[in-house]
Parts: structure tokens; sequence; C-alpha cells
């Protein structure tokens, strides 16, 4: 498995990477991270400042590691009731919360998102999945992923699969958990950066959904989406050349540089042997 992220910071304790572009440099850094097997939980996210990562580690653990000096530090194991396959961790817009989802591994546990606080590790259900009434079925109604803070910290977005119908939809709640509603079909990507709409994965392409209008717009992106860089509506997409960055500019994107990958990648070790950084030179 191998998960590409993108942050447009640059991190004193790595060399910088070039970054080619029409406009001034971007300092950005290129981070992937391999797991040697198969995890039951994936994902890995950097904090807003580019100084720590939250991963799953090898022994499908939640943790966070100090990058630079790779101080490390298991925030959890397990939950109550089963719940130890933890996916698609993400840091709130100050970096001290991480929102996360977690279930059993199969449709027999629920899958919920959760909030746990870097300092202290206290943790917060914001969904609660309910069971199937029909007693023939077994599973849940409906089962929640892919948690992602909005630029302001106040609204969290997550993928909501019905387990009934078998659709995807777009589910938005305040920070805390309340004001919880479904929005529209689609699997969310990411917020915009005005905070006001959310780029969603439908069958249809990307569209930008706005939050206030419930109206959408179709984005002219056909290559697959690695990313979006932090601080900017800027996609990183798969190119032919590298990893290629897409400005949105209304619904067509307009090129903005491209991640040129070298033959030999500088990589970074960590302590734990299934997790490489490495910066594209």
């Amino acid at each position: 498995m191998v998960i590409l992220l993108l942050i447009a910071v640059s991190l004193v304790s790595f060399h910088r990477g070039a970054f080619a572009s029409t406009k001034a440099p971007v300092p950005a850094v290129l981070l992937r991270v391999y797991q040697k097997r198969d995890h039951l939980g994936l994902g890995a996210s950097l904090s807003p400042d580019g100084t720590r990562m939250i991963y799953i580690g090898e022994d499908d653990s939640l943790r966070t590691i100090l990058i630079g000096p790779n101080k490390e530090q298991v925030l959890l194991r397990q939950l109550p009731h089963g719940l130890d396959v933890f996916s698609n961790p993400s840091f709130s817009p100050d970096g001290k919360i991480v929102a996360f989802s977690a279930s059993g591994g199969t449709r027999y546990y629920p899958s919920d998102i959760f909030t746990i606080t870097i300092e202290n590790k206290e943790i917060v259900q914001l969904t609660h999945s309910v069971s199937l009434q029909d007693e023939k079925k077994d599973g849940f109604a409906e089962y929640f992923y892919n948690p992602k803070y909005s630029p302001d910290g106040r609204r969290i977005c997550a993928w909501r699969y019905d387990g009934v119908s078998h659709d995807d939809s777009v589910f938005v709640m305040l920070s805390d958990g309340h004001s919880q509603e479904t929005l529209t079909s689609g699997r969310p990507l990411f917020w915009n950066q005005s905070g006001n709409a959310i780029f969603i994965d439908t069958q249809k392409g990307v569209l930008e959904y706005s939050i206030a209008s419930g109206e959408s717009m179709r984005i002219k992106i056909e290559q697959p989406i690695l990313g979006k860089l932090a601080g900017t509506d800027t996609f990183a997409v798969a190119g032919a050349d590298g990893i290629q960055t897409l400005s949105l500019e209304g619904e067509t994107p307009r090129p903005a540089g491209i991640f040129e990958l070298p033959a030999q990648l500088w990589p970074v070790q960590l302590r734990e042997e299934n997790l490489t950084l490495v910066e594209v030179v």
C-alpha cells in the first residue's frame, strides 16, 4: 500500500525539493507511506504546520510522530466493543485534534467517526451507527468514513455509506458532532479553501458542491486525484511525467506545476520499518 500526501509548507528538517512552476516556487513536500503487509486500517495525514504526522502503524494502532526528531507516540490501540480498525485520520486546523473512523473491519461492526486529542488522548464519538431493524439482515443501516475538518475547524464532512441502499453520500456535522445532516450523493474528497463547498467524487466525475445553495459544478479533472495542497484549491493528480498540480479557476483547472519523479528518491527512515518518508527532488 502506498499513500501519497502533499502539503504546501516546507519542513525545516528536510532538504527542500524543486517545484517546477510557471509562477513563483511553492515549497512542498511529498510523502510516501509504505506498508509492508495488508492493513485493515489505512490512511495518514500531516499536521497543518508540517511538523507531525498521524498514521496507522504496523500493529494497526493509531500513531503520531514528530517529523525530524522522530518522536513517536501511540494514541490508540482499541475502542470499546471491538473497534480496532482505524482509518483516514485527519488533523484539525490547529493540529491539536485528530478525527478518524473506527470499525471492527466487517459489516457486522459499526463504523463511526471519533476524535482524539494529541495532548491528553481524550476521545469523543461523533456519529452513532444504527443497527438494521430487519432481523433477517445483519449489519448496520449506515456506516461513516473519511472525516475531514473544514478550513476554520468548525465542521467535519464525512463519507456516509447506506447499508440498505448501498449508496454513498456526503455527511456534514459540527466538529462537536451536533447538527448532523446528509447533503448529497457521492463521496467527499476535500473542502474548498473558503469552507463553503466540498469537492465530491461521483459517477459524473468530480463536483464542487455549494453547501449554501445545494448546487454543483463539475470540475474538469480526468486524471486520478492523489491529494490537495494545503492552503489552496490546488489538486495533485497523476500525470505522465510525475505528479502534476492543477489550480482551480472555475470549472477548468489550470496547470500549476509538476513534481518530476527522479530515478532515485530521497528516503528518510523512521523507527517503524514499514514507514518511509520520501521527498521529491
